[in-house]
């Protein structure tokens, strides 16, 4: 009887003792199923989210193809609607993206990654936007589009849309869209050469500003001498590196005026820079353009002219000796006239 008894007892034990076991198992059973059911949910979120792309990239595929087909919009309320209207479309697609990237981001940075994807694409929509209502046609805005996406891959470091940027700008100076296409390639190289000079810096003011200069300067409608203008610049950048920079030439036109229409090519691509690094852009346009009405214009004081008279450099008719050279190369004239030998 007392054996039996313990046999119970041995058996009663042994089966309470794996009650614990069976409860982690079942625990552990538990936990893998939440795991599962969480998988499902952001499953059927991503799904969700991943529906919402599509509709909006379908939404914002007809807003673009409407805003090509639309004749030009004028007037400043409708460019701002046009313009709006893109970029809610452009913004629409990065909510939704950011929706699918948030719940599998993780360690890749998808919510930035989408930020900069979504902000390259509402920049070219609206660059498109743009050349539209600068006068551009729809078939001049495609062959762009084109033209500075092979010129891009050619030169990396500048995107396509700054090369749009650049274009548009430039057709506003030039006259029409195959003069600017034509200077595109000398732009692009000067852009790089000033962006390495100046890291960092967004140089695409600097650029603007240039063209503007040039304008000034009266090469705008040559288009050869436009691009002569440009690889000249670009060495000199490339030279003078941070002490130079493409808006100086700008200055130098703007402050330099009437006096920097005549001066030649080569001065302005050899000695003019020397002078813009040293003194700045806009002081060396004040400086050339006192020069210019002092020894050109004759405008001076009446002692100033009596000290030039007696080094020999007034003409009997009252103008400066050897003014025409003056006008076109300062450097030339100081080195040849007032130092000439008697």
């Amino acid at each position: 009887m007392a054996g039996r008894i313990l046999e119970a007892k041995l058996v009663i034990t042994g089966e309470d003792k794996t009650g614990p076991m069976f409860s982690a198992i079942e625990k552990k059973i538990a936990g893998l199923n939440r795991q599962v059911q969480s998988v499902e949910r952001q499953s059927r979120s991503v799904n969700r989210a991943a529906q919402q792309v599509s509709d909006v990239a379908r939404s914002v595929a007809r807003t673009s193809r409407a805003v090509a087909r639309a004749p030009i919009p004028t007037g400043m309320g409708a460019a701002v609607r046009v313009a709006g209207a893109t970029r809610m479309a452009a913004g629409g697609i990065g909510r939704s993206i950011a929706g699918v990237a948030a719940p599998i981001a993780g360690a890749f940075a998808a919510e930035e990654i989408t930020r900069q994807v979504i902000e390259k694409g509402s920049e070219r929509l609206h660059e498109r936007v743009r050349m539209q209502l600068s006068g551009m046609r729809a078939t001049e805005i495609a062959d762009a589009e084109k033209a500075m996406g092979d010129l891009s891959r050619k030169f990396p470091s500048v995107d396509n849309t700054s090369l749009m940027h650049m274009l548009r700008n430039a057709r506003s100076v030039v006259g029409s869209y195959e003069e600017a296409a034509h200077i595109m390639e000398p732009l692009a190289k000067l852009r790089i050469v000033a962006q390495a000079a100046h890291p960092g810096q967004d140089m695409e003011q600097d650029l603007d500003k240039l063209v503007k200069g040039l304008e000034i300067k009266g090469v705008a409608q040559d288009p050869e001498k436009f691009r002569s203008y440009l690889n000249g610049m670009a060495k000199a950048v490339n030279v003078f590196g941070d002490t130079l920079r493409p808006s100086d030439y700008y200055e130098m036109f703007k402050y330099g005026r009437q006096s920097t229409t005549s001066l030649s090519e080569q001065y302005m691509l050899s000695v003019a820079p020397t002078l813009a690094q040293r003194l700045g852009g806009a002081q060396a346009g004040t400086a050339q353009s006192a020069f210019y009405n002092a020894i050109v214009g004759g405008r001076m004081t009446k002692s100033a002219r009596e000290r030039l008279g007696d080094f020999g450099l007034v003409e009997k008719s009252g103008a400066i000796v050897g003014a025409a050279l003056a006008a076109i190369n300062p450097y030339e004239w100081v080195n040849k006239i007032p130092a000439r030998p008697d």
